[in-house]
């Protein structure tokens, strides 16, 4: 890893921080929805991102524990047609995120620990070498 300082970096993630502020401002309802989405995967995302930490394999963690949320996703009831006001709106938001966004961040959790369990961190790639 380069411990130099990346000007081109720097810039990069503060334009898109940048082009990303200035469409939620001119767009704010395509943004909220947006957001929401969003919400549904970040703790898919955050299994997904702490598991490999405890693998001698993060990239094939990462992977099977994607094909996890996937099937986890897959196998989650439907969303149902929300309506209302907005009251209601995010008590159904609420309802909904328990019934999408636990399915997949569990069978990402338990499709990660797997991978964990056969390749712990301390077996230390010996099976790469041979």
């Amino acid at each position: 890893m380069s411990r130099t300082f990346s000007l081109w970096g720097l810039m990069a993630g503060v334009t898109s921080v940048c082009v990303l502020v200035a469409l939620a401002v001119n767009f704010p309802g395509f943004a909220l929805i947006v957001a929401l989405i969003v919400g549904y995967f970040i703790p898919t995302i955050v299994v997904c991102g702490v598991l490999p930490w405890f693998s001698s394999r993060p990239t094939l963690t990462v992977n099977v524990a994607f094909l996890g949320a996937i099937v986890g996703f897959l196998i989650a009831p439907p969303i149902h047609a929300i309506s209302g006001g907005t009251h209601e709106f995010w008590d159904l938001y609420a309802r909904e995120l328990e019934f999408k966004a636990l399915p997949a961040a569990l069978g990402a959790f338990f499709a990660g620990f797997a991978c964990v369990a056969f390749f712990p961190w301390w077996v230390k790639r010996d099976i790469d070498r041979e």
